[in-house]
């Protein structure tokens, strides 16, 4: 086996096939003032949970620890879900639970903002064959909670939290594969705090659905308003039926086009249980509203004042490999027999169109390759990644 090194692919992008995939569900849900508005209401989440079954559900407006508690103990499956590890912040606070058996936390932490603080966490996806693609897709997902109400001074403030979100992002050295779930108490996509969002450069976010416009009270966008469900008041709730679009769920642009393992699945993001037929109304009120089962329809008229949001994302770990490293300033000249020699935690042999062929750790020897051309991508000690293109001639 002779091996031509060719010329390094500094400006070479990996045009990759999706194989073998999994699916995860990404749901956000403002669970109005829990547990202090109704201490007894963490049972009317079972019924949503059990019928959208979520692998990341994240919350606003938590006001205690203890609420994190009912819903665990009340609301979900503890042999699936956990919490992920509680942040104080005030008295309305976020916070997110997870699919154990799919999903793992890296690390949670808080971005000081004003006037609540942005939650992070840094996860993972669990690799159904993890021995097959080791390198399992990591990503960062951020739970905010914008400053509510209309006018100048409200405004001000969700474009400081935004910008603060973007200014973080741009300070990490991974940037990608990020989601930002939320109540963002916008009421239009020319706002400032949304604009910050759009702004082109590193973590740009992008709104699946591509609906800009006026939301609030406006009947154009009566299938993705998220508030409110009802029209009677209790629990401390808003009413005036659905006439808000609140909540989201965004993606940085990788997520979109599937460019690092993690790709949004057309058509799934959904305001649940929101029909588009009942805006100014409740959604128990006629006409009759099928978009879920009743007995999910109901728990989510007495959950809250908001309705969640959900959108499925699908992962390719055999793509994981092209993201998660930065790449080296510098050319790499490998041969079989220097990376053999050199310092590396594992070396990725693929095919010109991204088929994993070979994942080489140090310990391992070289494989004989049949003829044709290859992807060498070199993974150091320092966690940089060398490409460089390889022809293997018999």
């Amino acid at each position: 086996m002779k091996i031509i090194l060719t010329s390094l692919f500094s400006l070479f992008i990996v045009c990759i096939g999706w194989g073998q995939v999994g699916t995860l569900r990404f749901m956000h849900y403002n669970v109005l003032m829990f547990p202090d508005a109704n201490p007894n209401k963490a049972f009317r989440l079972r019924p949503i949970v059990n019928y959208l079954q979520p692998d990341i559900i994240s919350v606003n407006e938590l006001t205690a620890q203890s609420g994190i508690d009912s819903l665990m103990k009340y609301a979900l499956d503890t042999s699936k879900y956990a919490p992920a590890p509680w942040i104080a912040d005030g008295t309305l606070i976020s916070s997110l639970f997870y699919n154990k058996q799919r999903v793992g936390i890296l690390r949670a932490y808080a971005v000081a903002s004003n006037p609540r603080k942005t939650f992070v966490y840094q996860m993972y996806y669990k690799d159904q064959d993890f021995t097959l693609h080791p390198d399992t897709i990591k990503f960062r997902q951020f739970v905010v909670h914008l400053k509510s109400s209309q006018g100048t001074d409200n405004e001000f403030q969700r474009a400081e939290q935004t910008g603060t979100i973007r200014w973080h992002i741009n300070q990490n050295v991974d940037k990608r594969n990020c989601i930002l779930a939320g109540d963002f108490n916008m009421y239009t996509s020319n706002e400032e705090a949304y604009q910050n969002l759009l702004l082109p450069g590193s973590g740009q976010f992008f709104d699946p659905i591509d609906r800009p416009g006026n939301w609030s009270n406006n009947s154009s966008f009566s299938d993705i308003h998220t508030q409110s469900p009802r029209t009677t008041s209790f629990d401390n709730g808003v009413t005036g039926g659905m006439d808000d679009r609140f909540d989201f769920i965004m993606t940085t642009e990788d997520i979109i086009d599937g460019r690092y393992g993690m790709r949004y699945l057309p058509n799934s993001y959904v305001s649940v249980g929101n029909d588009g037929n009942h805006f100014n109304k409740s959604i128990i009120e006629a006409p009759t509203n099928n978009s879920v089962p009743d007995s999910v329809l109901q728990a989510l008229h007495l959950m809250s004042d908001h309705i969640p949001v959900i959108m499925d994302v699908e992962f390719d770990p055999a793509n994981a490999f092209n993201g998660i490293y930065e790449l080296a300033n510098t050319s790499c000249n490998f041969t079989p027999e220097l990376l053999q020699q050199t310092a590396f935690k594992k070396a990725i042999i693929a095919s010109l169109d991204g088929k994993l062929i070979f994942n080489l750790l140090p310990k391992d020897s070289f494989p004989k390759l049949a003829a044709g051309i290859y992807l060498i991508s070199v993974i150091t000690e320092n966690n940089e990644m060398c490409r460089q293109k390889w022809a293997v001639i018999d």
